[in-house]
C-alpha cells in the first residue's frame, strides 16, 4: 500500500481550501499540504508502521498553524479506513519562512497499517 497516495486522496476528500500533494507542486498556490513518509518500521509481511509528514504550507504562520490545527484533529480519522489500525500525532511544530515566501508547519503521525 502507498500510505503517501492513500493520505494525500484522503485529504482531498475532504472538500478543505486547498490541494495535497505528495512532492511541492511548480506552480506553488497560496495554501497546500505535502504528504511525506519520513522513515518506520515494518514488523511482518503484512504489518507496516510508516512514519508521516505532513507540511502544511500557507502565507503566514497564523495561517499556516490554523491549517496544521485542523488537520491535526481530521487525523485521528484515517482510522475509518478498513486498512489503518491507529494513528498518533508525535510532533507538530512550525518552520521558518520559505524562500517561497510561505510559512510551513509540519504534523508528524506514527501510523499502523496493513500492507
Amino acid at each position: 500500500m502507498n500510505i503517501e497516495a492513500r493520505i494525500m486522496q484522503w485529504l482531498n476528500s475532504l472538500d478543505l481550501d486547498y490541494k495535497a500533494y505528495i512532492d511541492i507542486p511548480t506552480e506553488i498556490p497560496e495554501e497546500f499540504a505535502v504528504v511525506k513518509r519520513i522513515g518506520g518500521r515494518r514488523d511482518s509481511a503484512v504489518i507496516d508502521r510508516p512514519r508521516i509528514a505532513l507540511q502544511l504550507w500557507a502565507a503566514s504562520n497564523m495561517r499556516a498553524a490554523e491549517i496544521a490545527y485542523q488537520v491535526d484533529e481530521l487525523a485521528t480519522q484515517l482510522v475509518q479506513d478498513s486498512r489503518i489500525s491507529k494513528v498518533s500525532r508525535d510532533a507538530l511544530y512550525g518552520y521558518e519562512v520559505a524562500d517561497s515566501g510561505h510559512a510551513r508547519y509540519q504534523i508528524e503521525l506514527d501510523i499502523v497499517c496493513v500492507m
